[in-house]
């Protein structure tokens, strides 16, 4: 009896032996998946390059998926952020600089696209930056948006005050500001984004006042890729996947250029030809690198964005693994 109940035991043993092996194993090959935001703009020209030449995955580790979420608005990309939602995303680096001065545990991974806007204008009085004056109403898309930042930067260059015009500017979608420069031209000045600068270039009431891109390449105002903190600490091996692939990525974008545009035009619309990415991208070519994190820091508090100066870029927890562009 003792003996039939030893073979008992053991046969039993080994089941559970088997059974806890088994759920062991599948839980080591359990598929885990890196959530990255893209946008159907070209700011995100970065992540949807990564994406159709699958440049990520090259890197992932085995059993990793990587899964591409589109959220629009920066608020909701943070939150999103935030709350574990996505792992991944970009918004503006001015809103990166606000977020981490209000506590949020954020890590800057690199830069992407600089700003793509331009000021252009209907009037027959203003012909150049300097022609601005307080009279004149400017319409972008958001407040402490990189066009505000680019416009705000210029006005500290010829005006000597960044907020000299702060208070004139009236905030406006895209497609609106395009619709409005056709019709009821209520408006002096636009900040319009590609591909709507485009659409107003091909009006000939529409002129270029200022090339808000050049400032925003000079200073590198743009969007900036942005992890949560907990992300960062606990996948190392994503993260490195994902800068690795980044390099490749904006390698790829800067050597073969007129290609990558023709992969990209479908994305911003019927209207947009590979030849305008490609402009656009030769123009703002992808960078890697943050350059001008203090001086963007010092124009918010400037503005009145930030009520008090904010920590400098080497201050910053994890500034030292910062992408640099190769």
């Amino acid at each position: 009896m003792k003996k039939i109940f030893s073979i008992i035991a053991i046969v039993v043993l080994g089941a559970l032996i088997g059974s806890c092996s088994g759920a062991n194993i599948e839980k080591d090959n359990k598929a885990k998946v890196i959530r990255i935001n893209i946008s159907d703009t070209i700011a995100s020209c970065i992540q949807q390059t990564m994406q159709m030449e699958q440049f990520l995955e090259k890197y992932l580790p085995g059993g990793v998926t990587a899964e591409w979420t589109n959220i629009a608005a920066t608020p909701d990309i943070r939150d999103a952020i935030a709350t574990n939602r996505i792992d991944i995303g970009s918004f503006s680096i001015a809103s990166y600089i606000s977020s981490i001065e209000n506590g949020m545990p954020l890590v800057a991974l690199s830069g992407t696209l600089p700003l793509t806007n331009e000021l252009v204008t209907t009037r027959s009085g203003i012909n150049s930056f300097s022609d601005i004056n307080e009279q004149h109403s400017i319409v972008m898309l958001s407040r402490g948006s990189s066009a505000e930042l680019a416009f705000s930067l210029r006005c500290k260059e010829v005006f000597g005050n960044a907020a000299v015009f702060s208070q004139n500017i009236v905030v406006i979608p895209n497609a609106e500001m395009a619709a409005m420069i056709q019709g009821n031209d209520d408006y002096d000045l636009y900040a319009p984004a590609f591909p709507f600068l485009q659409k107003m270039a091909e009006l000939e009431n529409v002129k270029v006042v200022e090339g808000l891109s050049e400032t925003a390449v000079k200073y590198g105002i743009g969007s900036i890729l942005v992890t949560s903190e907990d992300f960062y600490k606990n996948n190392p091996e994503l993260i490195e996947a994902f800068q690795k692939a980044s390099l490749d990525t904006v390698r790829h974008l800067k050597e073969n250029t007129e290609e990558a545009a023709q992969k990209l035009a479908w994305l911003y619309g019927d209207e947009v030809m590979p030849e305008d990415v490609a402009a656009v991208l030769k123009r703002c070519p992808p960078e890697l690198r943050i350059t001008s994190y203090d001086i963007i820091a010092d124009l918010l508090y400037e503005m009145g964005i930030l009520s008090e100066p904010a920590m400098k870029f080497h201050e910053l927890p994890y500034y030292s693994e910062t992408l640099n562009d190769q």
